[in-house]
C-alpha cells in the first residue's frame, strides 16, 4: 500500500527524521487528533488502527510486536462508540472519537440486513468489503490490493481495494474526446444487449480495455477506439471490462465456505445499468441490490454516537 500504510509512515518518520521523532509524545490518526482538540482525550480507535496500518495483529487482536521492538508507543485503542461530553457555544453535546470511513459505511447495513452480505462501495475508489470472511490474508490477496479492516465490533472485514472510479473517469474522457460527445454522455447510455460482448463464464476471453492490467497512467492508450462504431458501443466495452475487474476483486474476498447471499452496491455505479446487469449475470447465486442508503459513512458515524 506504500505510504497509504500508516504504520509505514510512522516507521519512515522515525528512521529518516530521528531528531524530530524523539520529540514525539503521541501518534494519532487525524480523526482522533481532531477529537482531542475538543475533548482533551488522547485515545486510539480500533477501526483506524485496523485499517491498512500494519500496526494490528489480527490473530492476537492486539498491537503488532514490531511497534514495541521499534520503541513506538501508541495510545490504547478503545471502542468507536465512546463519547465524551463537550460544551460548545454553551451547549452540551456528545463528542465522538472518530471512526474509519469504510468501517462506518458498513454500520447501516449491519443494522438493516438480516443475512450475511458484501458491500461494494463505488466512487473514486471501489472498496469491496466482506464482514463475513474471517480467513487470514494470503500473499496473493496482499499483492492484489486486498487488506483487512476492523469493524466497530472488532471483527475482521476482508476487503478488496481498487482505484477504479478514477480509472473509469479518465478513460471515459478519452472516449468522449474521440467521439466528440458531451462530457456527461456516459450518464445517458442505456443498456443495449447488442453491444455486450460479454466474456465467457470462465472469463477466458481477453479484455479489450486493460488487457495487460491497469496501466500506470490509468488511461489505456493502447486501445484502438476506431474499432467501435459509436460512443455507446465503446462505453459498453469499457464497462464490461471495468465490471470484470470488479468481479475479480470480489472473488478474492469470497471464501470457499461462503455464507453471503446479498451484495449491496453503493455510490455512483449503483445507477449504472451495465455494471449492475453484468454483476447480476456473473454472480448468479447472489442478490445484487442497488443501495438506497445515502451518505452511508456519515450516517454510520452518527449511528455509533447515538448508540
Amino acid at each position: 500500500m506504500g505510504m497509504i500504510n500508516a504504520g509505514l509512515q510512522v516507521y519512515w518518520f522515525k528512521k529518516t527524521k530521528p531528531e524530530q521523532f524523539a520529540r514525539v509524545k503521541y501518534v494519532l490518526n487525524f480523526p482522533q487528533y481532531l477529537s482531542y482538540l475538543f475533548t482533551g482525550k488522547i485515545v486510539s480507535d480500533y477501526t483506524y488502527i485496523g485499517c491498512h496500518t500494519t500496526m494490528w495483529d489480527f490473530d492476537k487482536m492486539e498491537y503488532h510486536t514490531w511497534l514495541k521492538q521499534e520503541g513506538i508507543t501508541l495510545p490504547l485503542p478503545i471502542s468507536s462508540r465512546t463519547t465524551y461530553p463537550v460544551t460548545i457555544n454553551g451547549k452540551a453535546i456528545k463528542f465522538g472519537m472518530g471512526v474509519h470511513d469504510s468501517s462506518a459505511s458498513l454500520i447501516p447495513y449491519f443494522r438493516e440486513s438480516k443475512e450475511p452480505f458484501i458491500l461494494c462501495s463505488t466512487g473514486t475508489w471501489v472498496v469491496i468489503m466482506n464482514p463475513f470472511n474471517s480467513e487470514p490474508l494470503t500473499i496473493d490477496q496482499l499483492q492484489n490490493g486486498c487488506l483487512c479492516y476492523l469493524s466497530n465490533e472488532m471483527k475482521q472485514v476482508k476487503s478488496s481495494l481498487l482505484f477504479l472510479g478514477y480509472v473509469h473517469d479518465v478513460n471515459v474522457e478519452r472516449i468522449t474526446s474521440y467521439f466528440n460527445t458531451d462530457k456527461d454522455a456516459y450518464k445517458k447510455v442505456e443498456l443495449n444487449p447488442a453491444y455486450l460482448n460479454e466474456p465467457t463464464g470462465d472469463f477466458s476471453d481477453r479484455r479489450v480495455f486493460f488487457a495487460e492490467g491497469l496501466p500506470s497512467g490509468h488511461v489505456d492508450e493502447k486501445v484502438d477506439l476506431s474499432q467501435f462504431g459509436s460512443f455507446d458501443e465503446a462505453y459498453h466495452r469499457l464497462m464490461t471490462d471495468f465490471s470484470q475487474i470488479t468481479w475479480e476483486g470480489m472473488q478474492r474476498i469470497i471464501p470457499e465456505n461462503d455464507q453471503t447471499r446479498t451484495i449491496y452496491i453503493s455510490g455512483g455505479f449503483n445507477r449504472n445499468e451495465i455494471f449492475t446487469h453484468l454483476l447480476t449475470k456473473w454472480l448468479p447465486g447472489k442478490k445484487i441490490i442497488a443501495s438506497e442508503v445515502k451518505n452511508a459513512t456519515a450516517l454510520g458515524a452518527a449511528m455509533i454516537v447515538r448508540s
